[in-house]
């Protein structure tokens, strides 16, 4: 099982939509083994995530991924339902894995700090930590956003914030090789917030900031950085304002 996934996200990952007859052998072979219970968690975010990055569509891989997720529900991280939720939109499984990420989240949420020092504090950073999971994904994150009152983003936002981050990555290319070697995703992704904040004794604050997102530990100051001044600016106490979201919510200790 994990081969199969694993030779379906290099496929991804290069872009061979060309070997799709290759790749409906994979899908069958991959329905059979999920029937024998022998698909782990990351291996059916994996098989996903590379079916649909290459754009084709197997109804029945579809079908066994999702009866399966369900059946596994409880053994899922909650860095795997994130991805799950994102890349089974239209299956059977995805309201019971939003509901999972719903729960989980609204938890997150009723433990979030009231004060800057919190925000600072160790019991966070090992909260966060100790979800194991370093964004909330396309679903959760306006879901987590929205309840902080930061609202979605305008189309305007969208396009200045994609062309920043454009701009961003043009300035630093970077081979696919060199990515993977230092810890990247298969595609190069960030997050850019703009915010507009009024604190009370204090002067206005207003700014950007913009992080890529790395898997390795380099990258991870930057992206706690992000999560920490929206989730100050509508959290703490003594303070108001406007954030807009753009990306996803990485989190990081």
């Amino acid at each position: 099982s994990l081969g199969l996934a694993a030779l379906a996200w290099a496929l991804a990952a290069a872009g061979c939509r060309h070997q799709e007859p290759l790749l409906r052998a994979m899908a069958a072979r991959s329905v059979a083994v999920i029937a024998e219970g022998s698909f782990p968690s990351q291996a059916l975010a994996n098989i996903a995530l590379a079916f649909r990055r290459l754009e084709i569509r197997d109804e029945a891989l579809l079908s066994a991924v999702s009866a399966e997720c369900i059946r596994k529900l409880e053994r899922h991280s909650l860095e795997q339902v994130v991805a799950l939720v994102d890349l089974l939109e239209g299956a059977p499984c995805r309201a019971v894995l939003a509901r999972k990420l719903g729960s989980v989240l609204h938890h997150l949420l009723r433990s979030l700090p009231s004060t800057s020092e919190d925000w600072n504090s160790d019991h966070f950073a090992a909260l966060l930590k100790g979800l194991r999971a370093d964004h909330l994904g396309d679903f959760g994150t306006p879901f987590f956003l929205g309840k902080l009152g930061v609202a979605q983003a305008s189309e305007k936002c969208c396009s200045r914030s994609a062309a920043a981050l454009a701009e961003s990555f043009a300035r630093a290319p970077r081979s696919q090789r060199e990515m993977n070697r230092a810890g990247y995703p298969c595609n190069r992704e960030g997050a850019l917030l703009e915010y507009e904040l009024e604190v009370q004794g204090r002067e206005p604050l207003s700014g950007t900031l913009l992080r890529e997102h790395r898997g390795d530990a380099e990258n991870a100051d930057d992206a706690g950085a992000v999560a920490a001044e929206g989730g100050r600016g509508v959290g703490g106490s003594g303070g108001g304002g406007r954030v807009r979201q753009r990306g996803r919510l990485w989190l990081a200790a």
